[in-house]
């Protein structure tokens, strides 16, 4: 993945993580006090959250060191490092333990989703935690927001390699990953993989 073409999607997708945080919100366990945002795009909706769930400790976990040390500037100046922790970790295997997190984000995940993937979100989830992992703008993002960014998106999208999955696909990845009976498709506002353990 391009750097320059990562941060400026990140940048881009800004004025959506508030209304992605909403519909995250929604399927969080009511005391999530852990919760893990995954992957190069993480950021946006862990900000969102943080002002709206001020009992909550977040842990990103992505591999690429300069992604990492934009996200620790950027939630710098959100005042976010006391209930922030940025660890290195590749998807498989995850650098966690089992059963570490109440709730697991991972948006722009279909770049990176195979079967060993959702196991290993499977395993790092407590019981009773929920995860939301796929990716869209979200079902109460207004037009207006996405009108204004689609277009540039879509092309970075593109030129970052990207991977388009139909609802059939995902639904056979978590079957091959024996997921069936904890996980649901949601397609509100984009592709989700809703996991509740």
């Amino acid at each position: 993945m391009e750097l320059a073409e990562l941060l400026r999607l990140n940048e881009l997708w800004l004025p959506v993580y508030p209304y992605l945080a909403r519909q995250v919100q929604e399927i969080l366990p009511p005391e999530a006090g852990k919760i893990l945002e995954l992957g190069p795009f993480s950021g946006g909706i862990t900000w969102a959250l943080a002002e709206i769930l001020p009992q909550a400790y977040f842990t990103i976990g992505e591999e690429r060191q300069r992604v990492r040390g934009w996200l620790e500037e950027e939630s710098q100046k959100r005042g976010l490092l006391n209930r922030l922790c940025l660890v290195n970790t590749p998807l498989k295997p995850l650098a966690f333990p089992d059963e570490e997190f109440e709730a697991l984000i991972f948006r722009g995940a279909f770049f990176f989703l195979d079967v060993e993937v959702l196991k290993e979100i499977y395993r790092i989830l407590k019981r009773g935690g929920r995860s939301f992992v796929g990716g869209g703008f979200g079902k109460f993002t207004p037009p207006a927001v996405i009108q204004s960014i689609a277009e540039e998106s879509r092309q970075l999208n593109y030129q970052l390699g990207k991977k388009w999955l139909a609802v059939e696909e995902v639904k056979r990845m978590v079957q091959a990953a024996g997921l069936s009976s904890c996980c649901q498709i949601c397609t509100e506002g984009g592709l989700w993989v809703i996991m509740e353990k």
